[in-house]
């Protein structure tokens, strides 16, 4: 994993906010390209690295040139298990290499700069001088406001966010996911 996610981020400079998402062919047939467009152009991120859930998919990102991976999957029954997991392993890894980062899920969609977040704002600034006490950002569902939704969320790495997408991991393989 280690390996296949250096090369996914090798052009990213890891003291810098760095975004990312995941997608299979499904979703990536339709909006690739537009999400892409999206991260760059709408919320001005600098860095932003697609990590591909099929070989069809990172085949396409590679001939487009963007900055994309893949990482094993195969222990994971189903498309539910495969994002939980993908999540996870990804933002405990960003952590671990002390990488800012936002994560968005591909039908997330940005209508103005990020940067209009005070966080985004700071951890693109500071990178790894962050010192807030403000470790993640989680966004909320629109239909329930109280309900944590995890197709979005900034993450500044500390000890805290390393433990916790630890915690995730270990979690996620006793638990398969009803939803993601």
């Amino acid at each position: 994993i280690d390996q296949a996610l250096t090369r996914a981020f090798e052009r990213t400079d890891s003291r810098r906010l760095t975004a990312w998402t995941m997608t299979n062919a499904a979703y990536a047939q339709d909006m690739l390209a537009d999400v892409v467009n999206m991260a760059y152009e709408i919320a001005k991120f600098e860095q932003f690295v697609i990590i591909c859930l099929d070989i069809e998919t990172l085949r396409a990102c590679y001939a487009l040139g963007f900055d994309c991976g893949a990482i094993n999957n195969e222990d994971n029954t189903g498309l539910r298990s495969a994002v939980q997991n993908t999540k996870f392993i990804v933002s405990h890894w960003l952590t671990m290499r002390n990488t800012p980062f936002a994560f968005f899920e591909m039908d997330v969609w940005f209508l103005q700069s990020a940067s209009t977040l005070p966080m985004v704002a700071k951890l693109q600034n500071m990178g790894q001088n962050y010192n807030e006490s403000i470790d993640m950002l989680f966004a909320a569902h629109q239909n329930n406001p109280t309900a944590t939704n995890i197709g979005f969320y900034l993450v500044a790495a500390s000890k805290r966010t390393q433990e916790f997408f630890s915690h995730c991991i270990e979690e996620s393989q006793k638990h398969r996911p009803r939803a993601h």
